[in-house]
């Protein structure tokens, strides 16, 4: 199943049996929280995977960077009031869910562990990657997590029809290379992209290629 998957993928990774990983999670899991499925997800298959990471193989902080044109504020809820990982999202705003705030930064021994960065509609190529170069980045340098785990969403593609962030397939794949340049610098290669939203065949397709690609 997607959870099942997503674990075994982050494990890989980790034991570097893969350089770099992908798991193809369908349906996706970002929106679902501690105790409710909602937005398409039932299981989240990436906070599953991280907390696989954590209690299986011993990690003690790891990244999460959420590229899904909607807030994942099911991820957000599970690790905010923790300190072993580090969740970033890069999100249209307003849109559903309503989450995502900047404000929203996490809480007692998570405080500072939650980094929200709301973009408003028809942000683009160039407004993506530049928060992606002067906020994502030198905060995963700040914190160096040992390994970075990406929900990786197509939905903020110009093609799909619940969003208006008008992104390219380039865009992806270029974001998609700055993480894993960092995770070569930082954490040993060590990086794993997980599927979340996207509601366009021919943008998937463009987007995962590209993303592909850039691992």
């Amino acid at each position: 199943n997607a959870a099942g998957g997503a674990c075994a993928v982050a494990d890989a990774v980790w034991k570097g049996q893969a350089r770099h990983g992908l798991a193809l999670t369908r349906p996706p899991g970002h929106h679902t929280t501690h105790s409710q499925g909602m937005g398409f997800c039932l299981l989240n298959n990436i906070a599953l995977a991280a907390e696989y990471l954590i209690g299986q193989a011993g990690l003690q902080n790891l990244a999460i960077v959420d590229l899904d044109v909607h807030h994942g504020n099911g991820t957000q809820d599970i690790f905010y009031r923790r300190e072993d990982v580090f969740f970033i999202s890069l999100h249209q705003w307003p849109l559903y869910p309503g989450t995502g705030r900047i404000e929203e930064r996490g809480e007692g021994i998570g405080a500072g562990t939650t980094a929200n960065i709301p973009l408003p509609p028809y942000t683009g190529d160039q407004g993506y990657l530049a928060a992606m170069d002067e906020v994502v980045i030198p905060l995963l340098e700040s914190y160096q997590p040992q390994m970075i785990l990406v929900s990786v969403g197509f939905d903020a593609h110009w093609r799909d029809p619940l969003a208006s962030q008008l992104l390219s397939a380039l865009a992806y794949a270029e974001m998609i290379s700055s993480l894993t340049q960092f995770s070569h610098a930082s954490c040993e290669s060590r990086i794993a992209l997980f599927l979340e939203g996207g509601y366009d065949l021919e943008a998937g397709t463009a987007c995962l290629t590209g993303c592909v690609s850039a691992l």
